[in-house]
């Protein structure tokens, strides 16, 4: 993959957020329970609200870092991963719960990988920063899933 700067970047984590979305739909689609469809719904939401984030992220930004261009390239394709995923019917609650760790660790680990190869202090702020609002989104996930289990 070519050298991209911040601001294909940053969409590009858009694209992972709704494909993460679509991916939820397509599992909702096939489920019977309706506790599955409503964490699933939730999911859903999560990752619309994450693309919503990373809109006014680059819409307030300063527009001399969104150019600022990465030192560094990466070679994944999550959202067509997502896309092209055989899913198997009434995948389990923990599968899911799973897939969504697996997919949102990668994501985030990407941007860590970024962030520390940055070359600029601003860039490396800016990334930093992304990761710690992934992560924190990813504690507040985990927790709402516990307390929806739990019910």
């Amino acid at each position: 993959m070519r050298f991209k700067p911040i601001h294909e970047f940053l969409l590009y984590v858009e694209q992972c957020h709704a494909a993460f979305a679509s991916l939820y739909r397509r599992i909702a689609e096939q489920q019977q329970s309706d506790r599955n469809i409503l964490l699933l719904q939730f999911m859903q939401q999560k990752e619309r609200l994450a693309v919503e984030e990373i809109d006014k992220y680059i819409e307030t930004a300063d527009p001399q870092l969104l150019s600022t261009w990465l030192k560094s390239t990466f070679d994944e394709n999550i959202p067509n991963e997502c896309a092209q995923m055989e899913l198997k019917p009434n995948i389990s609650i923990e599968e899911v719960i799973a897939l969504a760790m697996k997919l949102e660790n990668r994501l985030i680990n990407l941007m860590a990988q970024l962030a520390a190869q940055s070359t600029t202090s601003e860039i490396h702020e800016a990334l930093d920063g992304l990761v710690m609002h992934e992560q924190q989104q990813q504690k507040q996930f985990i927790h709402n899933v516990n307390r929806l289990v739990d019910i």
